[in-house]
């Protein structure tokens, strides 16, 4: 049996660590009195494993690798994803979830990465998807990316409504002071929720 190469090592680690952290983050949860987002969801499990799933193939043993000059920028990228939903979730802990949840003792966290953005875990995620189409280098890996995108900013506004009805004028002080993904749009659009 062929050794793998460092890069796939690497590669496994850091997604193992951060597979580790997102399990031990989320247990103890509490009951949830609204559930959405079951398509973003399935999207979004999809645009992760498959590019995922690419990019090991690409630095497999059976294969030519991956090239050193694509590869460290996009560990890089996928590291900085990794950190920031890391550190996102250290925050968020039991009130993490993959669907819109609004549980009966929840909370508005506005600590860590919440300080400045709204939707850490989904900035996080993208960047390593990002990675991973880099790694994988392949036309239709970069299509699923840009379908992760396109598909969090209704992602976004749906969960801001979600905590703008649950958290009424505390969460709109805290939205006017962060950002997230859908103010980029014409107009800042996701700086205008709930006013």
């Amino acid at each position: 049996m062929a050794e793998w190469p460092w890069q796939t090592v690497v590669f496994v680690a850091v997604q193992l660590a951060h597979g580790a952290v997102l399990r031990l983050a989320t247990r103890g949860r509490g009951a949830a009195s609204v559930r959405r987002g079951y398509v973003t969801t399935v999207i979004w499990a999809v645009t992760f494993f498959v590019p995922l799933l690419a990019a090991l193939w690409r630095l497999d043993w059976r294969t030519e690798g991956v090239r050193l000059a694509l590869y460290v920028p996009a560990m890089a990228v996928i590291a900085v994803g990794v950190a920031l939903r890391i550190w996102g979730l250290a925050h968020l802990r039991r009130f993490f979830s993959e669907l819109i949840v609004i549980r009966q003792d929840h909370r508005l966290i506005t600590s860590g990465p919440y300080r400045l953005l709204r939707h850490p875990l989904h900035v996080g995620l993208l960047l390593q998807i990002v990675g991973f189409a880099v790694i994988a280098n392949s036309w239709w890996v970069w299509v699923l990316a840009g379908l992760a995108v396109v598909s969090a900013f209704p992602r976004e506004r749906s969960e801001e409504r979600a905590l703008a009805e649950r958290f009424g004028e505390e969460y709109r002080d805290w939205h006017r002071r962060t950002y997230g993904l859908t103010d980029v749009l014409p107009g800042g659009g996701g700086r205008k929720v709930g006013r």
